[in-house]
């Protein structure tokens, strides 16, 4: 599995996967109810907007396929 990346100025931001997405709504609502709901998609919105401006891209439109480094992410394990 890889995660992918938008890198801008050096600063990489992690993409959520749709998985990522519904598991945030869905803590939201069982915690908050639906104005957690609505607060989770104003943040993410917020946070989609921010990487779109760091990468120069006004629309989704702008966003290119170079944009987008995929990368093997594997968790290191401790050695015991």
């Amino acid at each position: 599995m890889g995660r992918a990346f938008l890198y801008a100025q050096s600063v990489s931001i992690p993409c959520l996967r749709s998985c990522d997405i519904s598991k945030r709504m869905t803590i939201s609502s069982q915690a908050y109810g639906a104005a957690g709901v609505v607060k989770t998609v104003r943040i993410l919105e917020r946070e989609m907007l921010t990487g779109m401006r760091m990468l120069g891209a006004r629309t989704v439109n702008d966003l290119r396929p170079e944009m987008v480094e995929r990368v093997d992410w594997q968790p290191i394990m401790p050695k015991l």
